[in-house]
């Protein structure tokens, strides 16, 4: 682990101008993200009725009646998000209220979706080029790929 800031200078190094600049903007989207993030989500008291749903779903899972509604409930499938109920209900066991879970990974999924979208702009991008018949389809030549995530 004490090696992981060497191999990112190395990799860093190796990056040309073009992704070395791509790069400072994307992290520089992903911090505002969070910032933004931090003002408008952490700070609301409340989630929308889908989240309490998930959460209630999540806790009585944690508390042994199955993916039911409420304790003793019908176990139905009343959620909408499968994936979001067991990782909420698997922090919830290890002691984290379900609302802290919910803006940790809402914060956490957001800034890893900014680099994801980049890639698949940036894929799409270079594929029309090459497509249109450009002669260097790798190579895009503007921050295009950039207005995605921004």
């Amino acid at each position: 682990m004490d090696r992981v800031p060497e191999r990112l200078g190395r990799w860093w190094e190796r990056l040309d101008d073009q992704q070395r600049r791509h790069g400072a903007v994307l992290a520089a989207l992903c911090a505002l993200y969070l910032v933004h993030y931090l003002v408008f989500c952490v700070g609301q008291p409340f989630f929308i009725e889908d989240a309490g749903i998930s959460f209630a779903y999540a806790r009585n899972l944690v508390h042994g009646e199955g993916l039911a509604p409420f304790p003793g409930g019908e176990r139905v499938e009343g959620y909408s998000n499968f994936t979001w109920t067991l990782l909420v209900a698997f922090f919830y066991a290890l002691g984290v209220p379900t609302w802290v879970s919910a803006k940790v990974m809402g914060a956490v999924f957001g800034v890893l979706a900014l680099p994801v979208v980049y890639l698949v702009t940036r894929r799409a991008l270079a594929e029309l080029l090459a497509d249109v018949g450009d002669d260097e389809p790798g190579r895009i030549r503007s921050g295009f790929a950039l207005l995605a995530p921004l």
